[in-house]
């Protein structure tokens, strides 16, 4: 069963009971849940550089670049050292 399946989903609103401590089971069987985590504290860091509020937004803002170009540097690094081998 795909958990992006029309199955998986009635499956997870079947036992969607709230457990102890008020953790819903569905929530726990959500597979999205990591990458929806890290996309709101994403979202809560780019209001806060845009509005100003934190003292640290010069360096949220350096972060963002940082993240964003050294994939892009090794990347680029490993597909020019790839060129190199073959060319050989």
């Amino acid at each position: 069963m795909s958990p992006y399946s029309p199955a998986f989903e009635q499956e997870v609103t079947r036992v969607s009971h709230r457990l102890a401590g008020g953790i819903r089971v569905a929530a726990l069987l959500d597979p999205r849940r990591p990458f929806r985590t890290i996309e709101r504290e994403a979202h809560h860091l780019h209001e806060v550089e845009q509005a100003g509020e934190s003292e640290y937004t010069p360096w949220i803002a350096i972060a963002g670049l940082v993240l964003f170009f050294v994939p892009v540097f090794v990347l680029m690094t490993a597909i020019a050292f790839t060129a190199a081998h073959f060319a050989q």
